[in-house]
């Protein structure tokens, strides 16, 4: 909730709004942001608040992101460790891994295969931080006892390459150490996982199409994980085939189901769509008087006209707004950025 305001000024709230699958105009939208600045401590009390925090999550990890590759081009991962309320007090593993793929959006290109992803559901990670400065043994203690075993959430599977949507991107096949075998099949565009749970190990292996590769590995070959190498986690398994650079559809409608669809895959929701069309709320202009009592005595103005003028205004206020609030933003400095290099 701190944080908000500068995220609004940066981003805008077309940017948050674009990962709701629900109508909302932006007048509403920015005033609930706001609401949430001047109130940061209340918790989401209905799925569509619920949402809009994650939508403001989204952005809020991909500026994070784009300053940590200004200052260092060649960062390399195959673990993310997540923390925060929004993350750790998210009703569903689900949707804190569909938030954190959303803004992070991993390709895999690091590693030859998986990313290993972590919710710091204790807080641990800044303790680590801390004491690494003066006791790094303690803190690589605590990193491999605690921070390690706290809370996995998923294993996740990025491929890479064009497709059309819904032509099969990868195959992917799971044994389950002392159990059954779980196959499935992933078009692109889609998400998908394969459950394992934490206290069991597996072997994956992939399949993808002619043109799709897995990692570092060559277009179209098999990969398949050591024997027993994938842990059991929260969700297990995560395949994303949806391509990266991650494109929402531009089509509002389109747009809604992919989002809903992502949501349904992970098991954050089970139900159909139950919003209308996006686009089928229309902004919802500000209350002002009447033509008869706002328009001089003896003018006629059409309704149509007031109506205009409503919306107009409506949209001049929140630009007027946030340039107001962009004002109040402070510009990061170059000599020293946010992750001590450059």
């Amino acid at each position: 909730g701190y944080g908000i305001g500068a995220l609004l000024a940066q981003r805008g709230a077309n940017a948050i709004r674009r990962w709701l699958p629900f109508p909302i105009s932006e007048r509403d939208l920015v005033h609930w942001l706001l609401n949430k600045m001047l109130r940061p401590h209340i918790p989401p009390l209905t799925r569509e608040e619920l949402l809009i925090e994650h939508a403001v999550a989204r952005e809020a990890l991909s500026c994070v992101l784009e300053a940590l590759l200004d200052e260092w081009s060649d960062a390399r991962y195959d673990r993310v460790f997540v923390g925060g309320g929004v993350l750790r007090h998210a009703p569903h593993p689900g949707l804190a891994v569909l938030t954190v793929l959303d803004a992070l959006q991993p390709t895999s290109r690091e590693n030859v295969m998986a990313l290993d992803l972590h919710l710091d559901s204790l807080g641990l990670m800044n303790a680590c931080g801390t004491l690494a400065f003066s006791e790094p043994d303690a803190a690589l203690t605590l990193f491999e006892r605690d921070l390690l075993g706290n809370t996995p959430l998923a294993t996740v599977i990025t491929t890479l390459g064009d497709g059309r949507a819904g032509e099969m991107a990868v195959e992917a096949e799971l044994r389950v150490e002392g159990g059954a075998t779980r196959t499935v099949h992933v078009a692109h565009g889609e998400i998908a996982r394969l459950s394992l749970s934490p206290d069991r190990h597996g072997t994956l292996t992939l399949r993808p199409a002619a043109g799709v590769r897995i990692g570092r590995n060559a277009p179209g070959a098999e990969v398949a994980s050591e024997l027993a190498g994938i842990r059991g986690s929260a969700l297990g398994v995560v395949i994303d085939a949806r391509g990266r650079p991650l494109r929402l559809p531009d089509d509002p409608q389109a747009r809604q189901r992919a989002l809903w669809s992502w949501l349904m895959a992970l098991g954050v929701e089970r139900e159909p769509l139950p919003y209308p069309a996006l686009d089928s709320v229309e902004e919802a202009p500000p209350p002002v008087l009447s033509s008869a009592q706002s328009e001089p005595r003896g003018s006629r103005v059409s309704q149509s006209r007031v109506d205009e003028r409503q919306v107009a205004g409506s949209v001049d206020s929140i630009e007027s707004d946030l340039a107001k609030l962009r004002q109040t933003v402070e510009v990061p400095q170059k000599k020293r950025g946010l992750f001590r290099r450059g």
